[in-house]
């Protein structure tokens, strides 16, 4: 049977291999949500998750301070994360290069003191907002000074 909402909420959960959940879910026509909240995630490394099928992402409420540019890279599905209630201070550019269509990107109640375009750019797109078909970013209750 296909595994279409996966909820490991709460638990002590510090380190995702890119290799965990790879034969998960069904791809095919289908969405995947993976909530991770409330657990001890600190770092989002590079290619962090191999998970063909994601659309949804919860990463709420870990202590992540730092995410990779390329931590999702391998979601080419992904169009929802919501990383709020972390202590992320700095995205790095091309963090969200990675999607081209409908993306909800939730980064509130972070330490971030800045908003950047560079944010959604890569080097083989000089300019990756011109693909996106919609973006909600919701920074909310940070520290941002200037955009």
């Amino acid at each position: 049977l296909p595994l279409f909402y996966l909820t490991l909420s709460g638990n002590k959960l510090a380190y995702l291999e890119a290799n965990m959940f790879v034969n998960i879910g069904y791809c095919e026509g289908s969405s995947f949500t993976l909530r991770l909240d409330l657990n001890l995630i600190k770092s989002l490394q590079s290619k962090f998750l191999d998970i063909a099928c994601l659309t949804k992402l919860n990463l709420r409420s870990n202590g992540i301070k730092e995410i990779a540019s390329d931590a999702f890279v391998l979601l080419p599905r992904l169009s929802s994360i919501d990383a709020s209630d972390n202590t992320i201070k700095k995205v790095k550019p091309a963090t969200f290069s990675f999607q081209t269509k409908f993306i909800d990107i939730t980064l509130s109640r972070n330490q971030l003191q800045v908003v950047s375009g560079y944010w959604f750019q890569n080097e083989s797109l000089v300019q990756s907002l011109n693909y996106l078909s919609i973006i909600f970013l919701t920074c909310s209750f940070t520290n941002i000074r200037h955009y």
